[in-house]
């Protein structure tokens, strides 16, 4: 990740925290701001996906194309949005 500071203790040991981060966790707050305060519907999920189309960058590797971890990261909205419902 460009931009990205890894914490290391002086024996050169990364972090739990750099490692998470590393690992590709990503709190997509545009997303968040985007539902707040706005009711929990089909709409919002759309909104959601459109901020994630826009904004994610997903690497391809052989576990998966950027495209494929694009879709299912989109997917997870609907998914709790589902499950919500029931």
């Amino acid at each position: 990740m460009a931009g990205t500071v890894i914490d290391k203790p002086m024996d050169h040991r990364a972090t739990e925290q750099a490692v998470l981060d590393r690992a590709g966790t990503t709190r997509m707050t545009e997303a968040e701001q985007s539902l707040l305060n706005h009711p929990w519907d089909e709409a919002a999920v759309r909104r959601g996906q459109k901020i994630f189309d826009r904004t994610l960058t997903p690497l391809s590797d052989h576990r998966g194309s950027s495209d494929y971890r694009l879709e299912v990261s989109k997917s997870l909205i609907e998914k709790y949005w589902w499950e919500q419902r029931s």
